[in-house]
């Protein structure tokens, strides 16, 4: 028999939302009963889903709402361990690598350049597109989470992060965790952060510039979900005030109306797309312009 901690170590089942297009992660209790039932071959199971029976068709990979009859489909997902994840670094095969000039953009995706030519890619030196598996799958999981509880639509952003080269790799590895946090900021809490604008991650608090002059900056996929104004003694975003449920918010910022950054408070709330390394010059010219 399997132990439960191995089963959610290893496996996540999921609900398939038709109207989303989204996969909706089972809570760890139902993971475990639905992947128990999946080993000894049982034809369906009966559980309780938002307080509503449901029976479950393991055969089909259907989940019925015995109330209204509504199905959806179902799936048994597996988590990749940590050591066999596909992890492309930087530098493995950029993107771009050049040794001045402007760059081409016929190599970069073209949402990528409409974001960030104007102040990073148009003299960046070098963009790696990353890609870890791992991540990514937490990542999707997450956006399923955050999309079914969140009361505004728009719960993805892509952002910026600024960070120093020592932190290049670990971020690749690993993502965006809150070891990070109060390397650049704490005024808005002590998390992660990710900045709106692409020129704020180049300045010097956020970007340092290693040896060479060269400075490293992250476009990532961000979940900000629903958020609220930060403060420096948040560990973690505040609870709500509406609604029976105790429900957090996803994220903080600087301003609710106007905002210039977010800070996320969990380690699978983004996921870096690609790395962007501008050179120190490029980025004093790009001041001196503002």
């Amino acid at each position: 028999m399997v132990s439960d901690k191995e089963i959610l170590r290893t496996v996540q089942w999921v609900q398939c939302d038709p109207d989303m297009g989204q996969k909706i992660p089972y809570p760890p209790d139902l993971t475990v009963l639905l992947d128990n039932a999946w080993r000894m071959r049982l034809k369906t199971l009966d559980v309780s889903l938002d307080n509503q029976p449901h029976t479950i068709n393991i055969q089909k990979m259907e989940a019925r709402n015995i109330a209204s009859g509504a199905v959806v489909k179902i799936s048994r997902l597996p988590i990749v361990p940590q050591d066999q994840a596909e992890i492309d670094l930087p530098g493995k095969s950029p993107l771009w690598n050049f040794s001045g000039g402007r760059l081409s953009s016929a190599r970069l995706h073209g949402d990528v350049i409409a974001l960030v030519c104007c102040t990073i890619c148009a003299f960046a030196r070098q963009v790696d597109k990353l890609m870890n598996k791992l991540l990514y799958s937490q990542y999707q999981l997450k956006k399923a989470s955050v999309q079914q509880a969140a009361v505004y639509p728009q719960v993805e952003r892509t952002l910026y992060h600024g960070t120093s080269e020592s932190s290049v790799k670990e971020i690749c590895v690993h993502g965006f965790n809150r070891s990070f946090c109060g390397k650049n900021a704490t005024i808005f809490g002590q998390g992660v952060y990710f900045a709106v604008n692409s020129a704020l991650s180049i300045s010097q608090q956020y970007s340092p510039p290693n040896v060479d002059g060269h400075k490293f900056i992250f476009v990532a996929k961000v979940l900000t979900g629903d958020y609220t104004k930060g403060d420096h003694s948040m560990k973690t975003a505040p609870l709500k005030e509406t609604g029976d449920i105790p429900l957090r918010y996803d994220s903080v910022t600087d301003d609710i109306t106007w905002p210039t950054m977010f800070v996320i408070f969990n380690d699978t709330q983004a996921f870096p797309e690609y790395l962007i390394t501008p050179s120190l010059t490029t980025c004093s010219y790009l001041c001196e312009k503002e």
